[in-house]
């Protein structure tokens, strides 16, 4: 039996291969570019899910401070709005990645010890 890790490194880098092949080489065919989409759809769409919504806010939340001090730095190129709570939505004008220019962001609770 295999173990679940070299199956999913095999298919990782059989999706790269595919890329690199749709992308950047003259022999493209009809395989080549079904495997791309499926890289597309396999790779791309859930690791910006992960980006835009999970990452922040279930994983890595921020803490106050912090939050406050990256909101004084980039008040004029973001924006920010309130989703619920503690859950905020960011909204980055400069950036270039889809992932980094809208994100959900949970900022942690304080805990006042003593």
């Amino acid at each position: 039996m295999v173990a679940w890790y070299w199956l999913i490194l095999a298919f990782c880098v059989g999706i790269a291969f595919a890329t690199i092949t749709d992308e950047w080489c003259d022999w493209e065919n009809t395989l080549t570019d079904i495997l791309a989409w499926i890289a597309l759809i396999i790779g791309f769409v859930p690791l910006t899910f992960y980006c835009i919504f999970l990452k922040l806010t279930i994983f890595h939340p921020t803490t106050q401070e912090k939050f406050e001090e990256v909101k004084k730095v980039s008040e004029e190129t973001c924006k920010i709005y309130r989703v619920c709570g503690n859950v905020y939505f960011w909204i980055d004008l400069k950036a270039t990645k889809i992932y980094n220019k809208v994100f959900f962001i949970r900022v942690k609770e304080t805990e006042n010890n003593g």
